[in-house]
């Protein structure tokens, strides 16, 4: 009929604008009684549709339903998140379409002044569009600052003092050196939390001192500065595989002299002989630096809330990404014994480094220091690594370096940035409490949010709105890794270049690679993988699917607690393993050669477990290694 023309090229507008006035009339009432149900039946089907399929499923729907053809075409729009009012009201004309985009804009300006932390049109406009279908409402019936309110962040400020002392040196009447000192005092509010719709960011200050002299004069400022976020998962610049093999021969005689005082503090308090006398090296220069040599401050440590002696000195710090030149206050210490003694107090009393005393082995524990923030370095733990394994620092520490569980000794862990969770590259851990509880109030399904999600998807340009999702409606939000659609491949690429494809289509991570009470035996142990599992209440079939092309080498049940397992070889010393697979759902036998993306299995609780999930490994030249190192979870 002439009023479709335009289809088959995808012109849209070209199809409303030739469908007579008649037939609209016609159609919005059609739609008001059939558009609910029709995206619930059609939303898990075209999900998985490829763009060659979609002409297909339009005359197979026409055929099921006998229902017009452009309400399939508004049907499909909505998932390419188009935006519904616009479609099914017939209101295609640029004064509609601006009148509800500024009425949504309007709202969304007012939830906060900082327009980073504002929830995204698309999302407001995606759960309005879905609240007027769910409930039946007109088309015109938006309500965007119900929405939007409910989506605005929560901002917690603190308040600093930002100090500038002017000191004036003058000679009196008399001829006597004088001076006098003002200091001008600021006070400043500075955002310490902010809890978004997605994310929540805690941000921490330092001071920053500058001092200008000048002929009679000096002005030394002040002020509080915010620290850096790790805000990248993309791990660039770093070796995050484990490169650091057998024993170091190197020597110095700065660890015959300070090593007993390293291993005094060891034995006092559990922090590793090894990683303290690296870190002087690493901070003091082998304690050549004027602060190491002068006021024995081997470790870097800043005044903070230091209340004994202290000295300002210029320093080197990576702000940004960019190495600045700062002036700084240290802590000063009458003698070494009192340096070291300080710096494990330090350790102990920050609650930010309890990852890092709980770790045995002390390249982890070099890693977490890192992590926490000890330094700004990009390569700080690599540097403390790379001394402790060429200097055998390790026979230093109580365990003399070895394993006790294996006797053999400790293996190099490579350094992932933040890899204990997820961190957005726009910053902050993910927390879609707000986003859940609007979804919730509109009693929105699983197959509604799905819609939603794809909406949100689609119009994502950066593909992180929904990253890491971690809330309530499982893989309908966090799910962009499709299912299998024939149940032997999952068609997706990797996320980063050159990386694995996530080995599942759930995606919620529930248990991390390195040291845990075992749940199954209440054992501290090192856990060799990755755990992923769905929501809880997500009761459908997950499979496991082959992170990289390789031959199977083992598939089965080998009474070894992983359950039913399949271990992949890739080459060049890289194996993966998936474990605690469903009995009976084995898809691959040993020997054949598989393409990522083949399914293996379904995820299943074989063996040692407490619930449903995928234990996935990654071994590099027959050690486990960090799955977070070769895998990253899709985002769209």
């Amino acid at each position: 009929m002439d009023g479709m023309n335009g289809f088959p090229q995808g012109n849209m507008q070209k199809v409303a604008s030739g469908v007579g006035n008649h037939f609209k009339d016609k159609l919005k009432q059609v739609v008001k009684r059939l558009i609910k149900e029709v995206l619930k039946k059609l939303a898990k089907l075209l999900f998985q549709l490829l763009l060659k399929l979609i002409a297909k499923a339009i005359a197979a729907l026409v055929a099921l339903f006998g229902i017009p053809v452009l309400i399939c075409i508004v049907v499909i729009i909505v998932v390419g998140g188009a935006l519904v009012y616009v479609r099914w009201i017939g209101g295609d004309d640029a004064a509609t379409i601006q009148r509800f985009t500024a009425a949504y804009n309007a709202a969304i300006v007012k939830t906060s002044a900082l327009e980073e932390y504002r929830p995204p049109l698309i999302v407001v406009q995606m759960i309005d569009n879905m609240r007027i279908i769910k409930l039946g409402l007109d088309p015109e019936d938006i309500d965007p600052s119900s929405v939007a309110n409910a989506l605005k962040p929560d901002l917690v400020y603190q308040n600093f003092v930002n100090t500038q002392t002017i000191v004036n040196n003058y000679t009196d009447s008399e001829g006597n050196s004088r001076s006098n000192t003002s200091t001008n005092r600021t006070t400043v509010s500075l955002l310490v939390e902010a809890h978004a719709w997605n994310r929540d960011e805690v941000f921490t200050y330092s001071q920053n001192t500058k001092t200008e002299s000048y002929p009679s004069t000096y002005i030394t400022t002040t002020t509080w500065v915010r620290n850096a976020l790790s805000c990248s998962n993309t791990n660039t610049g770093y070796s995050p595989a484990p490169s650091l093999t057998g024993i170091g021969t190197k020597t110095h005689p700065f660890f015959k002299q300070y090593g007993p005082i390293a291993q005094e503090e060891s034995r006092k308090s559990g922090v590793p002989a090894s990683v303290t006398l690296a870190q002087a090296v690493e901070e003091g220069g082998w304690g050549t630096s004027e602060l190491a040599s002068k006021y024995f401050n081997f470790f870097g440590i800043k005044k903070h809330n230091w209340t004994g002696n202290t000295v300002s000195m210029w320093t080197n710090e990576v702000i940004n990404g960019i190495t600045q030149r700062v002036l700084a206050e240290f802590r000063a210490y009458p003698n070494a014994i009192a340096g070291f003694a300080d710096h494990t107090k330090f350790l102990l009393d920050n609650s930010r480094y309890a990852a890092a005393l709980s770790m045995n082995n002390p390249y982890e524990f070099a890693n977490e220091i890192h992590r926490a923030g000890y330094a700004t370095n990009p390569n700080y733990s690599t540097n403390l690594k790379n001394l402790m394994h060429d200097y055998n620092l390790l026979q230093y520490d109580k365990d003399g370096g070895k394993n006790p569980e294996t006797g053999l000794p400790w293996e190099d862990v490579g350094y992932i940035p933040g890899s204990s969770t997820v961190v957005l590259a726009n910053c902050g851990i993910p927390n879609f409490n707000k986003f859940d509880a609007v979804l919730m109030k509109y009693n929105l399904n699983t197959d509604d949010v799905e819609l939603v999600s794809a909406g949100i998807q689609e119009n994502d340009p950066t593909r992180l709105m929904l990253y890491g999702y971690n809330g309530n409606y499982g893989i309908s939000v966090g799910g962009p890794l499709v299912g299998s659609e024939d149940g032997s491949y999952v068609d997706m690429p990797p996320v980063l270049p050159g990386q694995m494809i996530w080995p599942t289509t759930a995606t919620i991570i529930t248990s991390n690679f390195g040291m845990r009470v075992n749940p199954t035996n209440g054992v501290l142990k090192q856990h060799k993988g990755m755990d992923i599992a769905p929501a809880n209440s997500d009761t459908r079939e997950f499979p496991n699917i082959a992170a990289m092309d390789g031959i199977v080498i083992l598939a089965g049940d080998a009474s070894d607690g992983y359950g039913y397992k399949v271990v992949i070889d890739h080459g060049g010393g890289l194996e993966t393993l998936y474990a605690h697979m469903k009995a009976g759902s084995l898809k691959v036998s040993k020997g054949q050669q598989v393409k990522a993306g083949t399914v293996l299995g379904t995820m299943g609780q074989t063996g040692d477990v407490t619930g449903r999930h995928l234990h996935f490994e990654v071994h590099y030249n027959g050690n486990p290694v960090n799955p977070a190192a070769y895998v990253t979870r899709n985002v769209g």
